[in-house]
This record gives C-alpha cells, structure tokens and sequence, in this order.
C-alpha cells in the first residue's frame, strides 16, 4: 500500500486528586479533579503537517450516596471528562486531520441492591458531548453536541444453587443539538433499546458440567445523520456448555458454543455506507488447563 510514515503523535497527561470521605453510616461523598493536558500532531504521506493543538483541562467529579438500609445504596453523581479524537480515517476527505479534545458532561442518579447472592443496578443518565459526523461532501467534523439520555437495569448472580444469571437492558436516547444540520436527529448507530441474557445451569447429575446459553437483542439503529437509513433491529442466541474436570493432577476445562445457532442474517451496526455483515452460525470449541 506504499511506504510506511508516521501519521500522528497523541500524548495526554494526568494528575488526579481525589477523596472518598464517609460522613456517617448512610452518607457518603466522592469529589476529585482531573488536570490533563493534551498534545496532538499529525502528518500526511508528504510530511505536511495536518494538524496541530495542546489543550489543557481541569475537570471534575463529584458523587454522593445514600444508604437508606444496609443492603442497598442509591447515589447521584455528575462527571466531566476530556475526549480525545484521533486521527480521522482514511475514509474521509480529510483524513489524517485531528479534530481537538472536547468536553463531555455525564448526570447520573441510581442505586445498587444486594439481594441474597444477586446483585442488582438501576441507572438514569444524561451525557452531553460534541456532535462528530460526516458531511454531504465526505468531510468529518465535530459540529454541535449530542445529548444521550437513558435508563439501565442490570442484575447477576445466582438465582439458586444451580442457576447463575448476568444480564441486562438498555433504553437509551441520542439526539443532536446546537448543529448547522440534523438537529433534532438522532446520531447513527445508536440503538434505542438494548438487551443481553447470559445463563449458566450446573447440572446435577453430572458434577462439572454446565449449559451455558445467551440472548442478545440489538435495536432498529440509524446508519446515516439525516436518519433516512437504518437497519432493522435483530435478536441472536447462543448455546454451549462447560466441562470441568481434574485429570492427572491438573484442573482442565473443556468449553464448546455455538453461536447464533439459528444461522440469523442481519446487518451488526455501521454508518454510511460502511455497514457490518452478521457472523452467521460458527462453532468453536476449547480446552485448557492449568498447571
């Protein structure tokens, strides 16, 4: 593809002071600041230099809790961050640009329960950052912001002594604001609702054997800014099992899975025209040992 060059050099500094302070049994407060410094520079296959910056940013953190019983913690919090971009791809007219670190701000309430041996999260969120999208001409810029908002329930652990779960669900919104285009719309590949099921059954006949399977379910996402392109939503399965076994002396484990065991067709994200094709039904199987 030609001779190799260096295309650019990102350095980022940080210094973080933080404290957790515990007031009484039920009140608690989290606060620190991050001072961070970006430097970027990047270069074309000539040697011209594309780009150039240093930002320097002191952000902050802050999160309270709140115990009302022993066995749960609700909590508020509200995060700044610095996000660096790299270099923009080959894809775009003005590839090898960097497009300088912006600041995104994340508002966050929920709690945290432990219920007997599952443990349980509740989430709702707001994350403003700069808008990034390509424009008619094949462009990439950063122009406006976009506002994420959401809701996430989460729960693992052991239902009983033969039934582990890990799972979760995802509603989310994501929408571009103060843009000279798409206000309004929502940004591409980012899809409304979300959900994934990990099961693992130790059978009891059978000392060291487990059945594993998934669920996976992507919502309908956007593939372009204007939102007039999308693809549909899909759902995916998974079945395998676990062996585990000691054998001469060494703990061995054996693992085989199938994936997307109804050999589904769909697209997995992507914007533009730069989509991802499905992986269809694949098996694999692994073994191992520790020694």
């Amino acid at each position: 593809l030609g001779p190799k060059f260096k295309s650019s050099e990102i350095t980022n500094y940080n210094i973080i002071f933080s404290d957790n302070i515990k007031i009484n049994d039920q009140w608690g407060f989290l606060g620190g600041l991050n001072f961070t410094t970006y430097k970027g520079k990047s270069w074309n296959a000539n040697g011209r230099k594309t780009g150039d910056y240093k930002h320097n940013e002191i952000t902050p953190s802050i999160a309270i809790t709140f115990k009302p019983q022993p066995w749960i913690t609700t909590y508020a919090s509200y995060i700044e961050s610095v996000d660096n971009v790299a270099p923009v791809g080959t894809s775009y007219k003005n590839a090898g640009d960097l497009l300088e670190p912006t600041i995104s701000k994340q508002y966050e309430v929920g709690a945290k329960a432990e219920l007997g041996e599952m443990f349980l999260t509740m989430a709702l969120y707001q994350i403003d950052r700069a808008a990034t999208y390509s424009t008619a001409d094949s462009f990439l810029v950063q122009d406006g912001q976009t506002r994420h908002t959401g809701l996430e329930l989460a729960a693992q652990g052991r239902v009983f002594d033969a039934l582990n779960i890990y799972g979760g669900m995802t509603f989310s919104r994501t929408k571009i604001r103060k843009a000279r285009l798409n206000v309004g719309k929502e940004l591409p590949d980012a899809p409304k609702f979300t959900a994934k099921l990990y099961l693992e059954y130790d059978l009891p006949f059978l000392d060291g054997f487990t059945l594993t399977g998934s669920v996976n379910h992507y919502g309908k996402v956007f593939t372009n800014p204007s939102n007039n392109l999308s693809i549909p939503s899909h759902t995916i399965v998974d079945l395998g099992f676990r062996y585990a076994v000691e054998l001469f002396g060494y703990d061995m484990a054996f693992r085989f899975n199938v994936q997307n065991i109804a050999n589904k067709a769909y697209w997995y994200g992507g914007t533009g025209s730069h989509l991802v094709i499905g992986q269809p039904r694949s098996y694999s199987f692994i073994g191992e040992f520790n020694f």
